[in-house]
């Protein structure tokens, strides 16, 4: 008997020391195999912010023959470096025609399981932008336009971003603040000659002087200046407690970059100009809806975690068989965690999002007289540059300037995340609430007593003491 039990033993060892040595033969070349995107792009990210934005859009052509499902992003993110190589109207064109073929994904409003369907196929899924990005194209469609000064196309975006900012009111759920998107619109309108639609979007930004019309013999200059960088979604790992055991939880977090810039400083003929009378911090109200929509990414990520879990948990019934004894019972243990990290190696994490977005967008406008002036944006903080452009007015115009510093920003690497001990954060017990309950049901343990099941109890005292 102790000999049957011995060689079952062995056998059982083999197995687990062969699955150990096909995860550290196959672990590099699995991970490998599904390079996030933050990943692909790495190249694209370091010639972009390092100047060399023509290196950056030949990058992005050979990317996007190659992206199928991430084309359309591709384009968003071409768009940007188009438009900081001063190619406005190509820029402008592929805004336009992402704008009208890509579908919106609201992470905060998407059912847990099409959310984990999304940010964790194992197929390749078309990129659907989320509600602020979005808002975003029609932005800087609408800085693109009046650089080339077509204000008609110009008042078409303010149009779209309208719809978009009263929309189930997206300006609370999109952007702490809307005033900048607002005045922006507001000045399309006022240029397109569209002065009830002007006046309505100036009212709703309520920036005090924005809305000054030029005197006669007079034209507006319109300064933007995009600096920064925007938060990237990079792949994240947390230990989690489940059914009182540790597992590892794998999803997309949104992380923020280091800034060369953090001040601009305008001078406009030889004169002090205050600060850009209006600004949208792109990178705090990405963050800021993020941590909102936190919740259910992570019970997403739990969702699709499940199944995984209870593959590995029939391996480790499966090699503890009915026997009590104690090393097979360990080995049974270690051959169920490594076959979860193996799964876990094979499931793709999305950290697709546009990620060449600026981290702020500043905009000044001055009326002044016709003819030729000159400006100068001095941007200091962990760096210094001074830019100097010469600029014609026409009366009655606006002349509209985009100076895109991000291209200097400095490639500074990819954020890395540590892994985390999330076992008591409060934010996984909100998104356990979220996973739907026959779910983890399926993954519980029976009470040993016959009572009801323990997560539904431990489910309904967690509501409870939630309020919900």
């Amino acid at each position: 008997m102790r000999l049957v039990l011995r060689l079952r033993l062995m056998l059982r060892l083999r197995l687990v020391l062969r699955l150990g040595l096909v995860l550290l033969v196959a672990g590099p070349f699995l991970v490998g195999c599904r390079s996030t995107y933050t990943e692909k792009v790495k190249n694209v990210h370091r010639a972009y912010y390092d100047g060399d934005p023509g290196e950056a859009d030949r990058l992005l052509d050979v990317a996007w023959r190659k992206g199928l499902a991430d084309r359309d992003l591709l384009l968003l993110e071409r768009a940007l470096v188009l438009q900081a190589r001063g190619q406005h109207r190509r820029s402008a064109n592929l805004l336009v025609a992402v704008d009208q073929g890509m579908e919106t994904l609201d992470y905060s409003r998407e059912p847990v399981a099409s959310l984990a369907d999304f940010l964790f196929s194992l197929t390749a899924t078309d990129y659907r932008t989320t509600p602020g990005e979005r808002l975003l194209i029609n932005i800087e469609n609408m800085i693109n336009f009046l650089v080339l000064g077509d204000t008609e196309r110009a008042a078409v975006e303010a149009r779209r971003a309208r719809i978009l900012l009263l929309q189930d009111d997206a300006a609370a759920s999109t952007f702490r603040g809307a005033a900048m998107p607002w005045a922006l619109a507001g000045l399309c309108f006022e240029f397109a000659r569209k002065p009830g639609d002007a006046e309505d979007a100036y009212r709703a930004a309520g920036v005090p002087g924005f809305a000054s019309p030029p005197r006669a013999g007079e034209g507006t200059i319109l300064l933007a200046v995009q600096d920064g960088k925007a938060p990237v979604r990079v792949e994240g790992s947390y230990t989690i407690l489940i059914n009182g055991q540790l597992h590892l939880l794998q999803m997309p977090v949104l992380v923020e970059r280091s800034d060369r810039y953090s001040r601009a400083e305008v001078r406009l003929d030889g004169r002090d100009v205050d600060q850009p009378s209006t600004v949208l911090d792109v990178r705090a109200n990405l963050m800021d809806r993020y941590e909102r929509e936190l919740p259910r990414i992570m019970a997403a990520a739990i969702t699709q975690m499940i199944p995984r879990l209870l593959t590995a948990e029939a391996v480790r019934r499966e090699l503890a068989g009915d026997s009590d004894h104690a090393g097979q019972e360990s080995l049974a243990f270690i051959a169920s965690y490594l076959t979860e990290i193996m799964l876990g190696a094979l499931t793709p994490v999305d950290t697709r999002s546009w990620s060449l977005l600026p981290g702020r967008v500043r905009l000044l406008r001055a009326n002044v007289p016709a003819g030729r002036h000159e400006v100068v944006v001095t941007l200091s903080g962990r760096g210094s540059r001074r830019i100097v452009r010469q600029v014609d007015v026409r009366a009655g115009h606006v002349t509209a300037v985009n100076i895109a510093t991000c291209i200097e920003e400095g490639f500074d690497g990819l954020p890395e995340l540590p892994h985390q001990d999330a076992r008591h954060d409060p934010m996984v017990r909100r998104a356990l609430l979220l996973v739907p309950n026959d779910l983890l049901l399926r993954f519980s343990r029976p009470d040993p007593f016959g009572r009801e099941d323990s997560w539904s109890r431990r489910r309904s005292i967690m509501l409870r003491e939630e309020g919900l």
